[in-house]
């Protein structure tokens, strides 16, 4: 944006502002340093950094303690009313990059949720795609072309795979890894 407008940022006010396409500046201002000399910070855009899940954060400096800040909500607390106190901020074109206040909305964690499926974002975190799984979908079916009660046991199985005794019971009655 060319010419953006500017909002102090709650809590750092007279020290920071947000603009509504993301951008974080200083304000020109005189902080006192830690031996009773002054030091003169001039105004500056500061550069965001990229964190976990990619989102942008500013590390903003107060009374000597820095604290990081997630750019999305910063222009959401300054630039978007929020009457229903909603909790999360909303990405609308998924691109969590993309701070202008024209992508952003507050929302429940149900409407964040259902914005993705209802964009076809939506993965399927079962089976091999959830973070937590230890076995892929070709061991689910070994376990279960493998398994025969009282001859090669669940138990048997658990100890081959790392897995507990109930994964695997849980597994061949289909009540786990249903969807293969």
């Amino acid at each position: 944006m060319e010419h953006e407008s500017y909002k102090d940022i709650n809590g750092h006010e007279g020290y920071y502002k947000i603009s509504e396409g993301g951008n974080v500046r200083t304000v020109d201002h005189i902080v006192i340093r830690s031996n009773g000399r002054p030091h003169h910070v001039r105004e500056r855009i500061l550069r965001p950094r990229t964190c976990a899940g990619g989102y942008l954060n500013v590390a903003l400096l107060k009374d000597g303690h820095r604290s990081q800040h997630r750019i999305h909500r910063l222009v959401a607390n300054a630039f978007i009313p929020n009457p229903d106190n909603k909790p999360e901020v909303n990405h609308e074109d998924f691109d969590v990059s993309n701070n202008c206040v024209s992508n952003l909305s507050w929302c429940t964690s149900s409407d964040n949720r259902m914005h993705t499926v209802r964009h076809g974002r939506h993965y399927r975190t079962n089976g091999s795609n959830s973070g937590r799984s230890k076995l892929t979908e070709e061991i689910v079916i070994a376990i279960r072309d493998q398994y025969e009660p009282y001859k090669i046991t669940a138990k048997m199985l658990s100890q081959k795979h790392g897995v507990s005794i109930s994964t695997i019971e849980r597994i061949v009655s289909n009540k786990s890894w249903n969807h293969i």
